[in-house]
């Protein structure tokens, strides 16, 4: 008999398939895996069809079977470590940023309340209203170098006081 031939081939996995998946099963092995193994174990004795004698065929089958197994469980196992160490540090990084964050918030809420107030509303306008020079002087009634000099004057107080930043 040899099981490099197409036929004989067909029986050998029509006799031991089921065999197979079922001691894979046995060891943990899900019946999808378990059909993913059997295949590449199958390749594997078609690769190796000329040395494989008749009497050692069920012997070959569950020793790669096993082997496969083992190798796809030291590879998920190793990549199943690898992603929660990875989450582990992006939640640490995360935390840490959002506390640095509202360190930040809380020393800038102080910085711009110790600010004149005047400053405070060019410096607000411009910086979350998006307005430009122009347009806060119409809505304050003051000329634009009013507002250029106000501006500057926030900065400069913003800078007095080295606000922190995030990393």
């Amino acid at each position: 008999m040899n099981v490099c031939e197409k036929v004989v081939f067909k029986q050998v996995f029509l006799k031991y398939h089921r065999d197979l998946e079922r001691y894979l099963i046995s060891r943990g092995s899900t019946s999808a895996d378990a059909l993913d193994i059997i295949q590449e174990s199958f390749l594997r004795l078609w690769e190796k069809c000329k040395e494989v004698s008749e009497k050692s065929l069920k012997s070959f089958l569950l020793t790669s079977s096993n082997r496969i197994f083992i190798d796809r469980y030291r590879k998920d196992k190793t990549r199943l470590k690898y992603t929660e160490s990875l989450s582990f540090k992006s939640e640490i990084k995360d935390g840490q940023y959002h506390l640095e964050l509202e360190e930040f918030k809380k020393y800038f809420e102080q910085v711009l309340s110790s600010m004149k107030p005047s400053y405070r509303e060019v410096f607000m306008l411009h910086r979350f209203e998006k307005m430009k020079y122009k347009e806060i002087a119409e809505a304050l009634g003051i000329t634009q170098k009013a507002v250029e000099k106000r501006m500057q004057n926030a900065l400069l107080h913003l800078t007095k006081h080295k606000i922190p930043k995030i990393k």
